[in-house]
């Protein structure tokens, strides 16, 4: 569409030109006219008729001369005035076509450029929302095994102290048994005569004679 206005405009200019040449053509010849008019006055009342014949007709064959020059002058310079018109509209027409190739490049790229942001945003909010999630991810990971250790920790508490109760236990045991012979070695030291000692001595050697 405004190619087509472009070159409507250009051929418009053109054929304004052309009726601007014609109509200086016309003005030239009119004035030529007139003053072969007012010369062919002056040659009569100066001269009479007969030297107002011979001065006129050099004027007027002078006149005719200048208008076909004009003519001829015209001729070739409007060709060439066509053709310079007509090379300097191509130049405009390309000029125009380009900076419109060049408005419609832009606006390309400037669709790109908008795109391309939209999409930066939405891979923005995209990696905002995942960064989230994954945050959201570590505090339950990070929560969940802190209660694993924490248990791990307790059950080995639980377990050692255990273990030190038992030991407590057996070696608690360990001196009540201690305890409990010295005190009855103590009892039997205190209540045997020097004739249970012998006796209790022969009833083990017998014994241990009968396992043999």
């Amino acid at each position: 569409m405004m190619g087509f206005t472009d070159s409507k405009i250009l051929r418009t200019r053109g054929h304004k030109l052309r009726a601007f040449g014609w109509r200086i053509f016309f003005w030239m010849a009119s004035i030529l006219m007139i003053l072969g008019e007012v010369g062919w006055a002056l040659a009569a009342g100066e001269g009479g008729h007969a030297g107002g014949r011979s001065t006129f007709w050099p004027f007027f064959f002078h006149s005719i001369n200048f208008v076909i020059l004009v003519v001829a002058l015209y001729y070739l310079a409007g060709k060439q005035i066509t053709a310079y018109f007509a090379e300097r509209r191509e130049r405009i027409a390309g000029a125009i076509q380009e900076a419109r190739k060049a408005r419609q490049e832009i606006e390309r790229r400037m669709l790109e450029c908008e795109q391309k942001l939209k999409n930066a945003d939405q891979e923005v909010a995209q990696m905002r929302a995942e960064a989230e999630r994954g945050a959201v991810e570590l505090q339950r990971r990070l929560k969940e095994e802190a209660e694993q250790a924490a248990q791990r920790i307790l059950q080995q508490a639980r377990l050692n102290i255990e273990q030190e109760v038992k030991k407590a236990r057996s070696n608690l045991q360990a001196e009540a048994a201690l305890l409990a012979l010295s005190l009855a070695e103590q009892a039997l030291k205190d209540h045997i005569t020097l004739e249970d000692q012998g006796r209790l001595f022969k009833d083990y050697l017998s014994v241990i004679g009968d396992g043999n």
